[in-house]
């Protein structure tokens, strides 16, 4: 009987592709995935790039110095540069997305340090945290605006504040000044925001802001005069010394008064004037 071999089965060898990302590619994934959230997140921050000129940039630095509303940070000094004429320094600031509202024409700028204005002794905090660069928006919408020019001083109104400016023809300033207080009664009710130099061969136009709500005791026949000085009156009774405030006496300051009958109409019509126009004054 003759033995035949059986032929040998050869087993194959099969492969199957794993579907399983591999545990070395998950930090990379993780990697990316986080950069392209925060770069995500940074661009949505952004707001506009704005240009603003100063005489100089004293105490501003690129990188560090801020833009502030209120406290609040609008905004990072990205670099200083000369003007091409060499008069300025122009600063280009970085915004915040919530910023781009309020970068109006009638938006003012100026920059935050320790100084003595209008009576006022301001910016003491940035002795520590450095000067800054004060924003106030403008009280009403205007059109969008990304170059601006900077106040050397700050206004005198940090802030939007009920009540009217009225335009007071006067022969001459004397020792009125800008910050100088505006008096109704003894009461301080405004402020001296400046004044215009265009009529100085005739007269000089001083704005005298007056606030809500005794911008309403403002009318046609109302007197304004300048109440700088000090009276002196000699009589039997002695010397007697009459002045508004030691504000007005170093600073300067106007006072107005209105007949009893016109302040009368005024306290019964005091909602119907908020939105009245300014009214031209005289200051004697």
């Amino acid at each position: 009987m003759t033995n035949v071999a059986e032929p040998r089965v050869v087993p194959h060898a099969s492969t199957r592709r794993s579907r399983r990302v591999s545990a070395i590619w998950i930090i990379p994934l993780v990697a990316v995935a986080i950069g392209a959230w925060l770069a995500w997140d940074t661009l949505s921050k952004e707001g506009p790039t704005i240009k603003i000129s100063f005489e100089s940039g004293e105490g501003l630095q690129p990188g560090q110095s801020q833009l502030k509303y209120k406290d609040i940070v609008f905004g990072t000094v990205k670099s200083l540069a000369l003007s091409p004429d060499k008069t300025h320094v122009i600063m280009t600031v970085a915004t915040t997305r919530q910023a781009e509202p309020l970068l109006t024409e009638g938006t003012i700028f100026w920059v935050v340090k320790p100084r003595l204005f209008a009576g006022n002794v301001s910016g003491i905090e940035t002795l520590l945290s450095g000067s800054y660069i004060g924003m106030l928006p403008a009280a009403k919408a205007g059109n969008s605006q990304r170059e601006f020019v900077g106040r050397e001083d700050p206004p005198v109104l940090g802030a939007y504040i009920p009540g009217r400016t009225f335009l007071l023809k006067s022969k001459r300033v004397g020792a009125v000044s800008v910050g100088s207080p505006i008096f109704f009664r003894d009461l301080n009710v405004g402020e001296v925001l400046g004044w215009d130099v265009a009529d100085m061969a005739e007269y000089v136009t001083i704005h005298a802001f007056v606030r809500a709500p005794y911008d309403t005791y403002v009318h046609d026949q109302t007197r304004f005069w300048n109440a700088s000085g000090v009276s002196i009156k000699l009589g039997g009774t002695g010397v007697e010394v009459q002045m508004e405030s030691l504000k007005a006496l170093l600073l300067g300051g106007v006072a107005f008064e209105t007949a009893a009958a016109e302040i009368h109409t005024a306290e019964t019509s005091a909602n119907h004037a908020a939105g009245a126009c300014p009214l031209p004054g005289s200051m004697r």
